[in-house]
């Protein structure tokens, strides 16, 4: 009967030091996930490989090339007036999709409470287009989300 070492090829010895590898990876990035605590998938493997399975398929959530072109164009939002440019690094954002957390840079109170005004404004001024619901992901009341369009009715031909 052959013995351990006998048996062992380059291609096996490589496969085990790569399961090892991808085994202390994911080791690694559940326990992260984990620790950024609940939010809209069960927190257990199955939740961790849904969450991993959507970030491969995710986009930059810091981007703002989508909205390059909508510069300066007609019915832009001039009514923001000139906006101060940003100082520093953008914030880190959490790998996963789901729960999308911020890790650093958070609010004072001061601003926390103004950027609360600023939502709960246009929640009351924009009641035909905004309303706040249960967060489809995170499962948190005060989500922040467009109303559904109206379809009108269909008249007789």
């Amino acid at each position: 009967m052959p013995t351990l070492g006998q048996c062992t090829t380059p291609a096996a010895l490589a496969a085990i030091v790569l399961a090892a590898l991808a085994g202390t990876w994911a080791r690694r990035d559940y326990r992260a996930w984990l620790a950024l605590g609940e939010g809209g998938l069960p927190a257990n493997p199955k939740g961790w490989l849904i969450t991993s399975y959507l970030r491969l398929r995710k986009a930059d959530p810091i981007t703002t090339t989508v909205y390059d072109a909508q510069i300066g164009a007609p019915r832009a939002a001039a009514h923001l007036g000139p906006l101060p440019s940003r100082r520093g690094p953008r914030p880190t954002i959490a790998p996963w999709p789901i729960p999308h957390r911020q890790l650093d840079q958070f609010p004072g109170p001061e601003i926390r409470a103004a950027l609360d005004w600023v939502f709960d404004d246009a929640l009351r001024t924009h009641t035909d287009t905004v309303h706040s619901r249960l967060s489809h992901f995170e499962k948190q009341p005060g989500g922040h989300a467009l109303r559904p369009r109206r379809r009108s009715p269909r008249r007789a031909a």
